[in-house]
């Protein structure tokens, strides 16, 4: 069985690292929110995929999104981000 990948990769690496910087959540809670998921990622691959060393899946994606509060098309990169959304 295949898993979905997400297409452009890097650009939702990149939209990854800049949600968690702009809600000021650290990668190791994302790391943890991926381990703890349903993916059974290690440490280091979660890190491979926030670096944009390996490709997201959209289930990954998914765990993010459930565990910040974030939509996954902005995770994606195929959305813009809200800035209301985003406590300050």
């Amino acid at each position: 069985m295949q898993i979905a990948r997400v297409q452009d990769f890097r650009i939702a690496a990149g939209a990854v690292r800049a949600e968690l910087a702009r809600r000021s959540i650290p990668r190791r809670e994302a790391v943890a929110a991926l381990q703890a998921g349903t993916s059974g990622l290690g440490r280091t691959a979660a890190y491979e995929r926030i670096a944009g060393l390996v490709p997201f899946s959209w289930t990954e994606l998914a765990l993010l999104s459930a565990a910040f509060g974030i939509p996954v098309e902005v995770l994606s990169g195929s959305r813009a981000p809200d800035p209301a959304a985003v406590e300050i």
